[in-house]
């Protein structure tokens, strides 16, 4: 099955990326720019952005796992659009601490909605195809 692989041309994305065609993983790369991607030829390009949400749900056709670099100000619309594409696991770029949005360093809290949002996926009154305009 294709893993979709968000941030696909930034540091971890990318080196995620070549890890999985390494193994012979098919792999989508959700980029903003195709056309400066500049990704091994075997990897399907989906042309998109998680703050886009409009352009998800053609990147997550037949997808049964996603890499999710974070973007807290749109992690509620990917749930909702990766639960309606079937998606089954989304793994998550995380850190400390997570469990808790009152500990640790306020700057790290994003990591808090990134992973509450992704294990406790529910309604969140966001809609897939929303316009963002």
């Amino acid at each position: 099955m294709t893993v979709l692989v968000t941030g696909a041309t930034a540091s971890v994305g990318r080196l995620l990326v070549d890890e999985l065609v390494a193994a012979n993983a098919p792999v989508r790369a959700l980029t903003n720019n195709p056309e400066k991607a500049a990704l091994p030829g075997v990897v399907e390009v989906a042309k998109g952005y998680l703050g886009k949400p409009e352009t998800l749900p053609a990147a997550l056709h037949t997808i049964d796992t996603v890499y999710l670099a974070p973007l807290p100000a749109y992690v509620d619309e990917f749930v909702t659009c990766a639960k309606e594409a079937g998606v089954r696991r989304v793994v998550v770029l995380s850190g400390e601490p997570a469990e808790d949005e009152k500990q640790g360093n306020p700057s790290e809290w994003h990591y808090y909605k990134i992973e509450r949002a992704t294990r406790t996926p529910g309604s969140s009154g966001h809609s897939c195809d929303r316009d963002s305009s």
